[in-house]
């Protein structure tokens, strides 16, 4: 990658272990989707695998490529948002050449899939992740723009994993009378969008940042052994917790366990 200072153009180290976390993060996604629910392997892949790829796209987002709103919009669309129209309208087509796919695709469930941004008719649903992605690089950098005072930073972190635990809390409640009363017939029973499963994504989103800005902190490069450490420990904390305390966990589902 290249980066302009001053204007002489600079080559950024590639970062091997950014290489590796993406390959874990992808071997995990394809596990996670194989294995059965609710089992032991499920429930912690799922509680950090799709935590793990927003916090690693945040690392790698540049806020100072972009230098206006309209910029960073028309760049992010092309490179997010085409891409899921497309893969959507191609897992569409497919669906209508294969009889038993195609006695389910019906204009009210394109419609809904277009409304949650979870296209189910196309059988491609991981493409939401595109557009969440999209609603985080977009709203973080707005955020930086406009405010220059890091504490308000970090509380937009912390109001949207706020309203993400909440969402979480009510989208249980919702789940729980429709399935018993059969009243509640929201559009996929969700906000528009993923929007709701995108405040707790910005969390780790912007965590991912974060580091990213103050990854040449000499601080944190003399203390690389005890970050290890502190890793360490938190992957076998989060291996007790998400096997044995908690229950399921799941961005897009807003399924936070039991938060």
């Amino acid at each position: 990658m290249l980066i302009k200072r001053e204007g002489i153009v600079m080559k950024e180290k590639r970062r091997l272990y950014l290489d590796i976390s993406k390959g874990i993060g992808m071997l995990l996604v394809v596990i996670g989707h194989c294995v059965n629910k609710d089992t032991l392997l499920h429930n912690w892949i799922f509680s950090f695998h799709m935590p793990l790829f927003f916090c690693i796209s945040g690392y790698c987002f540049r806020l100072d490529k972009y230098n206006s709103f309209k910029n960073i919009m028309v760049d992010k669309a092309k490179r997010l948002l085409v891409p899921y129209i497309l893969f959507s309208l191609l897992g569409l087509f497919i669906s209508l050449l294969i009889p038993r796919w195609r006695q389910q695709v019906d204009i009210q469930g394109i419609l809904v899939d277009i409304y949650t941004g979870y296209p189910k008719l196309s059988h491609i649903t991981s493409t939401w992740f595109l557009i969440s992605l999209f609603l985080c690089m977009v709203i973080w950098w707005t955020i930086n723009y406009l405010f220059k005072n890091y504490l308000i930073r970090i509380g937009f972190i912390i109001l949207s994993g706020s309203i993400g635990a909440v969402i979480s809390k009510m989208h249980e409640v919702v789940n729980v009378v429709s399935a018993s009363e059969k009243t509640i017939n929201l559009p996929g029973g969700r906000l528009p969008l993923t929007i709701d499963a995108s405040f707790t994504a910005f969390v780790f989103f912007a965590i991912g940042n974060v580091l990213r800005v103050n990854k040449n902190n000499k601080a944190l490069e003399d203390k690389r052994y005890h970050t290890l450490l502190v890793g360490m420990i938190s992957l076998g904390v989060n291996i007790v917790v998400s096997l044995f305390l908690n229950s399921r966990v799941n961005i897009h589902g807003c399924m936070e366990g039991n938060t």
